[in-house]
């Protein structure tokens, strides 16, 4: 058994045919401010492409909007927040119609003394699973000498991480097999002693 892209199960490429170029044409705008404890940013990219390769019913063109804001907050010297939220929105894709697609993550850092904390969590969500998922990773490390650090670490704590969808075909008859539901971040707390030499 082997995986394949998401979407190899909707066309067949004949290796012989010549393809005209694919043509990528996008606009992005970006604004920003900057000053001794705030960083913001807004950025936005229309992207248009023409001639995809990935042509499941030779519609030939496929539309993306794409914005994202991003605001970093200097709290003090040793404690820092960064946060995002990113909309998308895919327009007439196939027979799915629009798809929108939203993602924001907030992570926390701070140190005391000899002590790191982390915490971040994430949030996706599209308009074709419907489905919320999140993501909160946490750690301690615990710097004991210059060259001795203890970290305990706790990943996809809520075991709701994005899972992706992988598509198989099974070599022997070549028919679609069931696909795979795959989180990319398995849910696990580590422990860990790095001592450098």
């Amino acid at each position: 058994m082997f995986t394949i892209d998401p979407f190899s199960c909707y066309f067949y490429i004949n290796p012989a045919q010549i393809f005209d170029p694919q043509v990528t044409v996008g606009i992005t705008q970006e604004i920003a401010y900057h000053d001794k404890m705030n960083d913001a940013r807004f950025m936005m990219f229309l992207l248009k492409e023409t001639n995809n390769i990935i042509d499941l019913e030779n519609i030939n063109t496929s539309t993306s909007l794409v914005s994202i804001i991003n605001y970093d907050y200097k709290i003090d010297i040793d404690t820092k927040l960064n946060t995002q939220f990113s909309y998308a929105r895919y327009f007439d894709v196939r027979n799915l119609g629009d798809i929108n697609a939203y993602s924001s993550y907030m992570l926390l850092s701070n140190q005391y003394e000899n002590l790191s904390f982390y915490n971040g969590v994430v949030w996706n969500y599209d308009s074709v699973r419907s489905t919320n998922y999140f993501d909160w990773t946490s750690s301690i490390s615990w710097d004991i000498t210059e060259d001795l650090t203890f970290t305990l670490k706790g990943e996809n704590l809520f075991d709701k991480a994005q899972t992706d969808t992988i598509f198989r075909i099974n070599p022997q008859t070549g028919s679609m097999m069931q696909p795979l539901s795959v989180s990319p971040i398995e849910q696990r707390v580590s422990i860990e002693v790095e001592y450098l030499f």
